[in-house]
């Protein structure tokens, strides 16, 4: 029988195999916090991502050759994959949008709006008007996996929302609310966020929060490094729609 703690029995390491007090557990697979360990668990999880991320990489050069195009004839990228299919708009969703927009807007007439501090895409700068063009492709070939976390609140944060108010300050609580109920649709990406219909976000970009005018998933992020740092053209780059690693169903 494994000796015991006052608070719970011993564990080993996974790696190593020494005694592992559960409450100084310092990985995620159960593991010790010795430096040895941590590294060779480090090593693991960086092997398996590269795994991951040169699977998708052939998954992407056959489905280009799949739609006619030579993976060799230019620069090429893959992006997320989200399959997810049109599905009603539930009552509740329409309900729960509302009751968190008012609340946000309460809270800033409450406190008055200050002038936000305006974010970067991806925390790199403006992108310029041909990056900003080939983005917007990107994320239509993704189909927007990163707005499955819009949810009931489609990001709408105080600062979003103060941008909003800034924009027009004639505009009254109501007025903004209108504005926003009057984009939602019959129907949504199922498991996605509010806005998000099969053609993309319904939301003008204007009205859209700062999360989602500035984010860039992890593939644009070292795609816009080599439009930067490796001479690549956005205007030339190709986006092939491929399942993250473990999270998306194959199309």
């Amino acid at each position: 029988m494994p000796r015991r703690f006052p608070y719970g029995p011993v564990h080993r390491c996974p790696r190593c195999g020494d005694p592992v007090d559960p409450l100084q557990a310092g990985e995620r697979d159960g593991g010790c916090r010795r430096d040895a360990c941590r590294r060779e668990a480090r090593a693991r999880r960086l092997a398996h991502e590269d795994d991951g991320e040169r699977r998708r990489r052939s998954e992407g050069a056959a489905r280009l050759r799949a739609r006619g195009e030579n993976p060799g004839a230019g620069p090429w990228t893959v992006v997320p994959a989200n399959d997810a299919g049109p599905v009603p708009l539930a009552p509740t969703a329409r309900a729960d949008f509302r009751r968190h927009l008012r609340r946000v807007l309460a809270d800033l007439e409450a406190t008055g709006p200050s002038p936000p501090e305006w974010g970067s895409v991806g925390g790199a700068g403006t992108p310029g008007t041909d990056e900003a063009a080939a983005i917007a492709r990107a994320c239509a070939t993704c189909r927007g996996w990163c707005c499955r976390r819009g949810g009931t609140h489609a990001f709408l944060d105080a600062r979003s929302l103060e941008r909003v108010i800034l924009r027009d300050p004639t505009s009254t609580t109501d007025d903004i609310e209108a504005a926003y109920l009057a984009h939602l649709g019959a129907t949504h990406l199922e498991g996605g966020c509010v806005f998000q219909g099969p053609a993309g976000c319904r939301l003008p970009r204007d009205l859209r929060s700062d999360t989602c005018n500035d984010w860039l998933c992890p593939d644009l992020r070292a795609q816009r490094a080599r439009w930067t740092e490796g001479g690549e053209s956005p205007d030339d780059t190709r986006f092939v729609a491929v399942p993250a690693a473990g999270s998306l169903k194959k199309s």
